[in-house]
């Protein structure tokens, strides 16, 4: 009986050939911004004894966000499987300069203004799992 208890439990603790030892890794919120420009070009003026001086804001033309998620990765050893369980879009947002002038010569304020919003892609999420052995009766 001992022998049968023995030959069960080692039977039980094999790791299945099949298993692809697969696990998640988290990646994290990504922003990332490209054609980034200055939007306006700041002032610098003095009037008597009054200084007024700003710096230009960069704007990106575009940004992606791409959401946190839980990708595949192989961990040998791991006796874990992944399987997709949902997608997360991934965003582009468009931005404009929009500036205020007096007479075209002097920039009061700019600012980087949101223009679209769209999905355009998506990002595959992964959920993991433990690979279970199949165990064969003995008679």
């Amino acid at each position: 009986m001992l022998q049968y208890f023995l030959v069960c439990a080692l039977a039980c603790l094999a790791q299945d050939p099949e298993c692809p030892n697969d696990t998640v890794q988290r990646s994290a919120l990504s922003v990332q911004m490209y054609l980034t420009a200055e939007c306006g070009s700041g002032i610098n003026l003095t009037i008597g004894d009054l200084q007024v001086a700003s710096q230009p804001t960069a704007c990106p033309a575009f940004v992606f966000v791409i959401p946190e998620h839980d990708r595949t990765v192989k961990v040998p050893g791991s006796k874990t499987y992944t399987r997709p369980v949902q997608q997360f879009p991934i965003t582009r947002i468009d931005f404009q300069c929009e500036s205020t002038s007096i007479l075209g010569l002097l920039t009061l304020s700019s600012a980087c203004v949101k223009q679209h919003e769209r999905n355009v892609a998506s990002v595959t999420h992964y959920a993991q799992y433990p690979c279970v052995v199949a165990v064969r009766t003995l008679p």
